[in-house]
């Protein structure tokens, strides 16, 4: 599964959060008979003696979305630029060209704009599921896990700690121990003590494939 696919497969919630209680397992030895699907937060599970609540969500952008769209039917199509930017949605009107291997780009300006874009979505979201957090069943850990396919392609992960510490906390009472940003290829961890480094765990194309076909059976069940 190509990851044009898995971007499409992340618009469904339930899909995300069995893929996600499926990944974790994996990655951190967690036996599935102590983890399971839930709702605030969406999983539960005991690991090394402590339980666990995960809430997850989706960062996603609009004008992302239009570009990765249009990168699509350009791929598929023999359409000059100039007959593609005739069905281009207003959001991307004048702001594409041609790079030296022939893929659709954005021109220099906007890529300022859709780093600051995404950005602005993660603070937006963080900033949303503290709030909510406030009224969930509290656990011994409790993280946020977020799918953000798009991310790494804009920020490295020195500017997303920079932007996830500056987010203010202290109207909460409780915080997420850490912040789980899935970017496809790998898991970037960011503990709330800002003190401690950021944990980058490098995912494999055969995890993902794995846990794509457990999720996928999950949603297929549930709307049976």
């Amino acid at each position: 599964m190509d990851k044009v696919e898995f971007e499409y497969k992340i618009n469904n919630k339930i899909y995300n959060e069995h893929f996600a209680k499926y990944l974790l397992s994996k990655v951190f030895d967690i036996s599935l008979e102590k983890s399971k699907n839930a709702d605030r937060p969406d999983i539960l599970f005991i690991h090394k003696n402590e339980s666990y609540g995960i809430e997850v969500t989706t960062v996603i952008d609009p004008f992302y979305n239009a570009l990765k769209r249009y990168r699509q039917v350009w791929a598929k199509s023999n359409m000059t630029l100039e007959e593609i930017t005739h069905s281009l949605p207003t959001i991307l009107k004048g702001k594409l060209a041609l790079n030296i291997e022939g893929n659709i780009v954005l021109r220099s300006p906007y890529n300022k704009h859709l780093t600051e874009n995404i950005i602005n979505k993660l603070i937006e979201m963080v900033q949303d599921k503290y709030e909510k957090l406030q009224d969930y069943e509290k656990f011994e850990k409790n993280d946020l896990f977020v799918f953000a396919t798009n991310l790494s392609e804009n920020i490295n992960v020195d500017k997303i700690k920079l932007v996830l510490d500056g987010i203010d906390k202290t109207n909460f009472k409780t915080t997420f121990d850490n912040i789980i940003i899935f970017n496809y290829n790998e898991l970037q961890i960011y503990p709330k003590n800002q003190n401690e480094e950021v944990r980058v765990i490098k995912i494999s194309n055969e995890t993902i494939e794995s846990c794509d076909k457990l999720a996928t059976f999950d949603v297929f069940s549930n709307e049976k």
